[in-house]
């Protein structure tokens, strides 16, 4: 872990209580002056009252819904892409349904940007594809 502190940009992905224990996180990172943007996502604009928690750890909010009350309209996904394509970030933390993690590691490995999953509950332990992904990113950090 330590040297995931000196990266420059980190970007944390979260949707709906995958953004929890992103919190906790992004305030280690906070307390190092490293920089940081969420991208957060839910069904609709009632579902992201975690805007209120995370505005005064992250220099920049970016906000998907399903239903386009507020933000993109689409899943995390519909932004990543073009978030990733701005070169400016150098770790993606996700945490979330396992759908989107394995989503969002692809993309990740797709753009050759270093991608850490969350493995609480039970998560991606049932998908092998996530766990092999994040094995393969675990050997290129190394």
């Amino acid at each position: 872990m330590a040297s995931l502190w000196r990266l420059n940009v980190h970007c944390w992905l979260g949707g709906g209580l995958g953004l929890a224990p992103l919190l906790y996180l992004a305030e280690g990172f906070c307390a190092q002056n490293k920089p940081i943007e969420i991208l957060m996502g839910g069904r609709s604009e009632e579902e992201l009252f975690w805007t209120d928690l995370y505005e005064d750890i992250c220099q920049i909010i970016h906000i998907t819904t399903d239903d386009g009350s507020c933000g993109v309209q689409g899943t995390v996904i519909a932004l990543l892409p073009q978030l990733l394509d701005s070169g400016k970030y150098d770790c993606v933390y996700v945490c979330g349904p396992v759908p989107m993690m394995k989503a969002v590691a692809e993309v990740a490995a797709e753009k050759n940007i270093k991608c850490q999953v969350s493995f609480g509950k039970v998560y991606g332990l049932r998908s092998w594809r996530l766990l092999v992904l994040f094995v393969q990113w675990y050997r290129q950090a190394a």
